[in-house]
């Protein structure tokens, strides 16, 4: 178990998106601020007020990556702790609808690479653990229900 986020606050409601193209790449990108600057991460955030889980995935993976997708399986929800907050994030696989990738305002650079191909150094120890199960079960994960999320 994880050591708490700062005392009495409540966890912050957040997607990671898992972006797969048509050859099974994910798209991966460097994280230009917060917490893990630097490292690698799924593009992803905190989800807005009244947002469901699929419109919090389109709008994050537009705007960090410039890409419109099509999220369509659930992956896993993991709790990220840190010093000053906790984070409840649900991990979703996206499909590719159109757009050219391009880092956003949140990311320095982006990189498509293949489940199994060595990572480089990621930001949270879940997203490297989603990899290694891509790798391993290239389809998991449960059908995304629009009503549901």
């Amino acid at each position: 178990m994880g050591k708490p986020g700062a005392r009495g606050q409540r966890a912050i409601p957040c997607v990671a998106v898992v972006i797969i193209d048509a050859t099974g790449r994910v798209l991966l990108g460097r994280r230009a601020s917060g917490v893990r600057t630097g490292l690698w991460a799924f593009p992803g955030g905190a989800m807005e007020s009244g947002e469901g889980v699929h419109a919090a995935a389109v709008r994050e993976a537009l705007e960090e990556t410039g890409l419109v997708v099509d999220p369509v399986r659930l992956l896993r929800v993991v709790t990220n702790h840190f010093e000053a907050f906790s984070a409840l994030v649900v991990v979703v696989r996206a499909s590719v609808v159109s757009g050219v990738a391009q880092p956003g305002e949140e990311l320095t650079e982006l990189r498509w690479l293949y489940p199994s191909s060595p990572l480089p150094e990621m930001a949270f120890d879940g997203d490297a653990r989603v990899l290694a199960r891509l790798a391993a079960e290239p389809g998991f994960g449960l059908p995304l229900d629009l009503a549901l999320l």
